[in-house]
């Protein structure tokens, strides 16, 4: 379980920098 739970955490700090950068 823990390693989906990795994953999802991955993802938002993926989806939100690439906001930053205006992605």
């Amino acid at each position: 379980m823990s390693g989906e739970l990795d994953l999802v955490y991955v993802l938002k700090r993926c989806s939100n920098f690439c906001r930053d950068l205006g992605l």
